[in-house]
């Protein structure tokens, strides 16, 4: 009986180590993850609709992927074309959830532009702008 407690015990502690101890992808990581995975599922809308979605409800998924339109900490993605620019902003409030952005821990904005000079869509792993200031 001693043996098999013993058993229980040993393999709860490595259990528990273990969970201590995996990986597990930081929330502004997943962020940028979910959000890159958005840019690409918005190009794709475009490309099969000739126009850039009105929210992120309409995306069409992509097989063997997580589709989240949300950020590290539950909330969903802001998404917003701004038409003066032509350009297309993916905004997470991040840790902290103020839309003021605060310093101490600020949002996480990611752009992109979704077409190119020519006029056509941008290819959906075409690269981020600089972060907005």
């Amino acid at each position: 009986m001693k043996h098999k407690i013993t058993v229980i015990v040993v393999v709860l502690v490595a259990v528990s180590a273990f969970y201590l101890i995996a990986d597990r992808i930081p929330p502004c990581d997943l962020t940028i993850s979910n959000m890159l995975e958005t840019k690409r599922r918005i190009i794709r809308y475009a490309r099969i609709h000739n126009k850039l979605p009105e929210n992120l409800d309409s995306l069409p998924k992509i097989e063997g992927h997580v589709n989240s339109v949300v950020d590290g900490w539950g909330r969903p993605i802001i998404y917003r074309y701004d038409d003066g620019q032509g350009v297309v902003l993916l905004t997470s409030l991040g840790e902290s959830g103020d839309p003021a952005c605060k310093r101490t821990k600020p949002c996480i904005v990611k752009s992109f532009k979704p077409k190119t000079i020519d006029g056509e869509w941008v290819d959906e792993l075409a690269g981020w702008l600089d972060q907005p200031k």
